[in-house]
């Protein structure tokens, strides 16, 4: 960074972050000091100007303790050690409590109050004060904790952006989860053998001596710091906590306070950041003489920022200013049929791109995603479009939508997925001379059809793509599309997919004993999914040896819409006759992979099927068609099998031959399916692929000079 900064966050707790080790009657009088102090903090941030963040336990969101308790998450930590559980200790607790107690407990009024005065960010201390040191009996509550936290914020109004872990118990596994949740920005603990281990030193006597000599003369260093990408979020390391007054050691004030001030200093000279932290209950005993110091601080302050133009920034405005000041401002929007798709297969790709400094705009029709997507943190728009429709003509006012928003969005690049946006986005976009990468997910009924409006539809296809960036999920369809010369050699480019999050999709229960060897086809229930013959192969099957030994699953939503849709009837009486069990839509796919023994997709088409990335990725073996966009993930033999396309005997004869394997030779399949997606489609692999394609684009054109020229007429020209 160009210029000094300083940052100053609170972990704002109540009793939620003392509670293991203090007594709350013993601790009272600091409590309910916090509702004298916070505005006395906040009176000299707003006569200094000083940005800060305050990092806040979620249950504090709350107005009362009986809605805590309406608000637990669906996946609670279950700490082995009960001690520490705060859910244990909201049992514990009745109905009828004192305002007193509540207010030791709850925060909202304050919260208010810090987040109208100016320049304080609300983050997150996460949901329930989460101890990441302690061993857990479910892996998945930390991320589950934050994702509440982000969510009960956002009811009451606040964006949370930046993070603190409590007691500073940074672990890699949690750090790393950020990676897939909203969280930009988190507080890092100091460089030092004193500091770096969070509370896991002050268990020791020797540590805790050391770090209160360090307070008051400089042992361990000034630790100014500058932020640092770190798993995917920006780490923005403490440098000191600025202790309470202690009347006993009252006459070292002057010292703890220098020490500050030298530390500022540094910084200030030097170009780098000074972040200080404290807990807002710090000051909720002795105000006067705690206020004091800290104002001492401040006007110091002032005279750096006079002297050395040193900043006062939020964590989240660090954040910003390592963004402004190494990467280009670059907005990237990403246009699909609907924003379940972008959620669904898109997210980490995107999470991706604004990490590395993209602005990252979705366009794409309203559904119950699009709120989702917006408490991601991205700008949303919708476009009106008829995603079942299949007339050309009826589609062309799309043109026209889509001009209109990116005249108001104005975009660098469009990257569009699904049939419709790559056509009509591209031709708004082309007029506008906004560079176009389009991405072919699949081929849909417009290519699997030939009927007057998808010749129509492949012929309006040929003149959107035109000279554009193509990107294909599969060899085949590429091909199709170069033999049938609607894409150039030149413009075409292979990336495998979206991408699987193998951190996600990974099996926990590897190999459940299930009585009969279980199946589960994971699909819209169309026919072009295999679905007839998926039920064919069912009735060949039990009506054999093998019907005892094989149980079967559909997971997948009714889609009344597409002319080859199942219809209710049709499937209620496939549920009557026992043929299949049926688990209608879930947005869970995980949780249901993981209790069958095999996965079956008998598509006639994909692009690149994902449902059949995510089973291999979670160990489990897969049988689907000899087609694109299915083969292309198994290797007949090793990871699954192949079968013949529309042919329910072909499958019938592949299930019969998983129901013959024994459990190892399962197993030893389902190994092989992880690491060949490990190998080929992980999610890293897949993102960095699109951040080159993207780092390449932004770097070889100068956008102002673009009007009038696609992409690949600016490539081609270095």
């Amino acid at each position: 960074m160009n210029r000094g900064s300083f940052t100053i966050s609170l972990d704002f707790e109540l009793f939620w972050g003392v509670r293991t080790n203090r007594n709350i009657e013993d601790y009272k009088e600091n409590l309910l000091g916090v509702y004298e102090a916070i505005p006395k903090i906040l009176a000299l941030f707003k006569k200094y100007d000083i940005h800060a963040t305050w990092a806040t336990v979620g249950f504090l969101f709350h107005e009362d303790i009986e809605d805590i308790k309406r608000n637990k998450p669906k996946v609670l930590p279950n700490y082995k050690n009960e001690k520490v559980d705060p859910y244990l200790y909201l049992d514990t607790l009745g109905e009828k409590l004192s305002d007193e107690f509540s207010k030791m407990h709850c925060g909202l009024e304050l919260i208010r109050e810090i987040a109208n005065t100016p320049n304080q960010e609300i983050a997150s201390h996460t949901y329930s004060h989460f101890f990441t040191y302690e061993p857990l009996k479910n892996s998945e509550a930390f991320s589950v904790d934050i994702q509440k936290a982000i969510a009960v914020a956002l009811r009451k109004g606040y964006s949370l952006k930046s993070l603190v872990f409590p007691r500073n118990q940074l672990d890699g596994t949690s750090v790393k989860a950020l990676n897939r949740l909203a969280i930009e920005s988190y507080r890092g603990n100091p460089d030092h053998w004193l500091y770096c281990n969070g509370d896991r030193g002050s268990k020791s006597f020797f540590v805790r001596l050391y770090r209160l000599l360090d307070t008051y003369l400089n042992i361990s260093g000034h630790h100014t710091t500058e932020p640092t990408l770190s798993e995917g979020a920006v780490e923005l390391k403490a440098s000191m906590m600025l202790r309470p007054y202690l009347p006993k050691l009252s006459y070292l004030e002057s010292l703890k306070i220098r020490r500050v001030k030298k530390a500022m200093e540094s910084a200030a000279i030097e170009g780098k950041n000074f972040h200080l932290w404290w807990h807002p209950h710090n000051f909720g005993l002795n105000q006067d003489e705690n206020l004091k110091n800290l104002e001492e601080i401040l006007i110091h302050f002032k005279t750096l920022r006079r002297e050395y133009k040193m900043d006062s920034l939020s964590m989240n405005g660090l954040k910003k200013a390592l963004v402004e000041n190494n990467i280009p401002t670059f907005k990237v929007v990403i246009v699909s049929n609907t924003s379940w798709n972008i959620y669904n297969f898109r997210l980490g790709l995107i999470r991706a791109l604004r990490r590395e400094g993209y602005e990252v705009v979705i366009v794409a029709p309203h559904d119950a995603y699009s709120e989702k997507l917006e408490r991601e943190g991205f700008s949303y728009f919708n476009i009106n479009m008829n995603n079942k429709g299949t007339n050309p003509f009826e589609d062309m006012g799309l043109i026209r939508d889509f001009y209109r928003l990116y005249q108001e969005i104005k975009p660098n690049i469009i990257l569009n997925y699904t049939i419709k946006p790559n056509i009509y986005s591209s031709f708004a976009g082309k007029h506008l001379g906004i560079p176009i990468i389009n991405n072919i997910t699949g081929l849909g009924t417009v290519f699997l059809n030939n009927n007057f409006s998808s010749s129509i539809a492949r012929w309006l296809y040929r003149y959107a793509l035109d000279k554009n960036m193509v990107i294909f999920q599969n060899r085949d369809d590429m091909r199709l599309f170069l033999d049938k010369g609607m894409v150039e050699e030149h413009t075409v480019t292979l990336i495998a997919g979206s991408g699987v999050d193998t951190d996600y999709f990974k099996s926990k229960n590897k190999y459940i004993e299930n009585k009969k060897i279980t199946f589960l086809m994971v699909a819209r229930l169309i026919k072009d999914k295999g679905i007839e013959e998926y039920i064919d192969a069912i009735r060949l099957i039990k009506a054999g040896s093998y019907g005892n030994l094989c149980h079967f699953k559909i997971l997948g939503g009714l889609y009344p819409s597409n002319p080859t849709a199942v219809s209710k009837v049709l499937l209620d009486r496939w549920i009557e006759e026992g043929i299949i069990e049926y688990l209608e839509h879930s947005d869970n796919v995980k949780e249901e992979i993981e209790k069958v023994d095999v996965v079956v997709l008998p598509s006639y088409r994909e692009g690149l099927s994902r449902v059949l990335l995510e089973a291999s990725s979670m160990e489990t073996p897969i049988i689907t068609t000899d087609v694109a966009g299915c083969r292309d993930v198994v290797i007949d033999n090793l990871n699954g099998y192949l079968v013949e396309v529309k042919n329910a005997t072909s499958l019938a004869n592949a299930m019969k031959r998983m129901a013959d394997l024994s459990k190892e030779e399962l197993r030893i399949m389902g190994k092989a399916g992880r690491r060949r997606v490990l190998d080929n489609f992980s999610d890293e692999k897949i993102i960095d692929e699109y951040k080159s394609l993207l780092s390449q684009t932004r770097n070889i054109y100068n956008i102002s000079n673009m009007k009038g020229r696609n992409l690949l007429e600016t490539l081609e020209t270095h």
